[in-house]
């Protein structure tokens, strides 16, 4: 037990010794724990634990979108224009039941060629 004292005492004389080192490495300890703790709690809070409303699978996030009546929003226009492109349609339509509205995206088969 005497000699962890001894090593420890020499690791603090040979820190303050070098103390810009010292200093270097604590900074960039603390900025690699905030970093991890920041990743992780995103992490977390997106991917590990279920959204806090109901019905998830059902709701839609378009960037850029709008809330005006004919739902005019750049990012409804580029899915509209894509679901078009292939022969679908996308319709915004207000929910029938609880808050928001909801995309209805339609798309044609294909049936495959049998191989």
């Amino acid at each position: 037990m005497g000699s962890v004292w001894l090593d420890v005492r020499y690791a603090l004389r040979m820190m303050l010794k070098a103390s810009g080192l010292t200093a270097v490495l604590a900074i960039t300890l603390a900025l690699g724990i905030g970093a991890s703790t920041t990743i992780f709690s995103v992490v977390s809070s997106v991917l590990l634990r279920p959204l806090p409303y109901e019905g998830p699978d059902r709701n839609l996030f378009v960037p850029f979108s709008t809330t005006k009546p004919t739902g005019s929003g750049i990012g409804l226009v580029l899915a509209r224009q894509i679901a078009e492109a292939h022969g679908g349609s996308l319709v915004v339509q207000n929910r029938k039941v609880g808050r928001g509205a909801e995309a209805i995206v339609t798309l044609p088969t294909i049936a495959l060629a049998a191989r």
